[in-house]
């Protein structure tokens, strides 16, 4: 089971009193009891019922058969359409020895071209299966890279390509769906009601897992026993509450305005993205208050106590640091002596006590500073716990937009610079549009 370890982030160490942090747990046991609302209305907690077993009995007979036809998968998606995936990939897919080998997959959340005409030299066209995700069925990233890998299928296989394409999208609506539709092409769903985002345990994140043979079942089981924890538990007694609570009360009371992300294990590195975005795009909003929302920061273990550990303890005073640590990495590597003179560093140790150390001594010397921190100890990295730490995240971030007065679910200041690109791409209806930045071109000094 998930712990949170939050005695860094109460006042000795520059953080909440206990009054406080009790006053906004009833405030998020509140908001909890609200996240049932929207589902009833198909709104955005429809994320709390994710996987379905019918969304598990699609995403394996999927991924069975392109673990048995495929040497490659290219997973065309960006933003929660890629970073869900590539969390669970990190962290789960299996290592050499760990379980048979499946296909290579990349995920492809770029329009470089470089990137994408590297990709498609290294692959081979007749065993590759193409995976188009977005929630919407417009991301206009992901339809133009899906455009250029059909025309590289249908080059090379004429008629045989429809085979080599799966699309995620939603059940109905969109450009990806109407498309799938008309061609006759595999289409998994993802739920209406579930946002880019939020989609990480729906097909958007288990199908490509599952078809590198990652045991999605288990992810599944973890998700929906975190999710009834978080719902049942007492508020002091959910790490997804505390978390809200503190995330909360740390930049409304005390100024710490940047939540630092920090993952001891490495596995767990692409899961801090994935977070980033999940509660950068969550919370950052407009309210009755005004703007709202911390700035979200990943970090990578001991690597950024190289990086970022002197700015957090000695610069400005507006960090919150969450932790994660991992008591079983499913691997041990003895420390040994150094050197032919047999020089020890550290006698009868192994690198997880290393690993862990370090963690615990960046954690003393923020508290020692007045910088809170709260770390969630994780037992292991198997798939039961990763899907739990998903869902207990999605549940965190959620209530600590009701806590905000913020709408965790819309996006609205991306879609601007959405609607800008298409403006000067040139699409139907947007014409004033492309005038106006046109106009804006000549005023900055760049041209588009």
């Amino acid at each position: 089971m998930i712990r949170l370890e939050y005695g860094d982030a109460l006042a000795e160490a520059g953080g909440l009193s206990e009054t406080d942090l009790g006053a906004l747990l009833v405030r998020a046991g509140e908001a909890r009891e609200r996240l049932a609302e929207p589902r009833a209305r198909g709104g955005g907690a429809a994320f709390l019922e994710l996987p379905s077993s019918a969304d598990l009995e699609a995403v394996a007979a999927a991924g069975e058969e392109a673990r048995r036809r495929f040497a490659a998968i290219v997973l065309l998606g960006i933003g929660g359409s890629a970073l869900g995936a590539e969390a669970l990939l990190r962290a789960l897919a299996p290592r050499p020895g760990e379980g048979s080998a499946g296909p290579r997959l990349l995920v492809l959340d770029s329009v470089d071209p470089g990137t994408i005409s590297s990709a498609m030299q290294d692959l081979v066209p007749s065993e590759t299966l193409v995976l188009a995700v977005s929630k919407s069925g417009e991301t206009l990233e992901t339809l133009a890279t899906l455009a250029v890998f059909l025309g590289w299928l249908q080059t090379a296989l004429g008629p045989r390509w429809k085979s080599h394409v799966t699309v995620v999208t939603d059940p109905e609506r969109g450009p990806l769906r109407a498309f799938a539709s008309r061609e006759g092409i595999r289409a998994l769903p993802i739920p209406t009601a579930v946002g880019g985002r939020w989609s990480a345990l729906s097909a958007a994140g288990l199908l490509p897992a599952a078809a590198v043979g990652v045991d999605v079942a288990a992810v599944a089981a973890g998700a929906r026993a975190e999710a009834a924890r978080a719902l049942s538990a007492p508020p002091a007694e959910s790490p997804a509450l505390v978390h809200a609570a503190l995330v909360h009360g740390l930049d409304r009371l005390r100024g710490r305005r940047t939540v630092v992300f920090w993952p001891y294990a490495d596995r767990l590195d692409a899961l801090a993205e994935w977070y980033r975005q999940l509660l950068a795009e969550s919370l950052g909003k407009p309210t009755a208050r005004g703007p709202v929302g911390p700035l979200p920061v990943p970090a990578r273990g001991p690597a950024d106590q190289h990086a970022l550990l002197q700015w957090l303890v000695q610069g400005p005073p507006e960090a919150f640091t969450t932790f994660l640590a991992v008591q079983d990495h499913g691997a041990e590597v003895a420390i040994p002596a150094l050197g032919p003179a047999g020089e020890t560093v550290l006698p009868g140790r192994g690198l997880s006590a290393l690993l862990e150390a370090e963690r615990e001594g960046t954690a003393a010397s923020l508290a020692a500073a007045g910088r809170p921190s709260a770390t969630f100890r994780l037992p292991d990295l198997s798939g039961g716990t990763v899907g739990g730490l998903l869902m207990l995240l999605q549940v965190s971030v959620a209530v600590a937009g009701d806590l905000y007065g913020a709408d965790p679910y819309g996006q609205p200041g991306v879609e601007g610079g959405k609607r800008a690109a298409w403006a000067l791409l040139g699409k139907a209806g947007l014409e004033a549009e492309a005038e106006r930045l046109r106009e804006r071109a000549a005023r900055t000094g760049w041209t588009a």
